[in-house]
């Protein structure tokens, strides 16, 4: 797309830059940055507002039921912080956050999915290594959710298997939110 034509900067307000062709732009000397985290207390509210909606239609006031933060960086860390104000018991996941603050309290991960009535997403898209994230939502992810949680991918689409959410949707009688899916803005079923 770029090709031919006189951009000379390309922005991005996500996490990440996985999704820009960093070497091409380095290449034509097109400049690039990322506006990581300035989008945050915007994503934080969609997701409460998400909430809020699952709340209704569910009939389950968000008083007293347990939300897991998977991710709590500049997006977790608001949603957290509004989920605490909304009465909810916040319990926080973030292995590379946890590394480097271990005094902290911190949840498991197997603990955390079968203690939580809701679990949000906000990680980066890691591929490989310790903190890898893509496919972290999969076969054994959900099969730890206890039945009935509801399911909020608000980070990228590439950290849910999506098949396996599907099935899960289907036999664990779950609910899900999704701003994100992979092969984004095309979805296949």
């Amino acid at each position: 797309l770029l090709e031919g034509t006189p951009i000379q900067l390309v922005g991005v307000a996500t996490a990440g830059v996985d999704h820009m062709d960093i070497d091409y732009l380095d290449s034509r000397g097109i400049a690039w940055c990322s506006a990581s985290g300035c989008n945050a207390n915007s994503v934080s509210e969609y997701v409460v507002a998400s909430l809020l909606v699952l709340s209704e239609r569910r009939g389950r006031p968000l008083a007293g039921l347990v939300l897991g933060v998977i991710g709590v960086g500049h997006v977790g860390s608001a949603v957290a912080e509004k989920a605490r104000a909304l009465g909810m018991t916040v319990l926080e996941h973030d292995p590379p956050r946890q590394a480097q603050e271990p005094e902290r309290a911190w949840t498991d991960l197997p603990t955390l999915l079968e203690s939580a009535d809701v679990v949000t997403l906000h990680v980066p898209l890691v591929e490989d290594g310790l903190y890898r994230t893509r496919g972290l939502a999969d076969a054994a992810f959900f099969g730890r959710l206890r039945a009935g949680a509801w399911f909020i991918n608000s980070c990228r689409g590439e950290v849910v298997e999506e098949t396996e959410l599907l099935n899960a949707l289907d036999t664990r009688h779950m609910a899900a939110v999704l701003d994100v899916w992979d092969h984004e803005p095309c979805f296949q079923r």
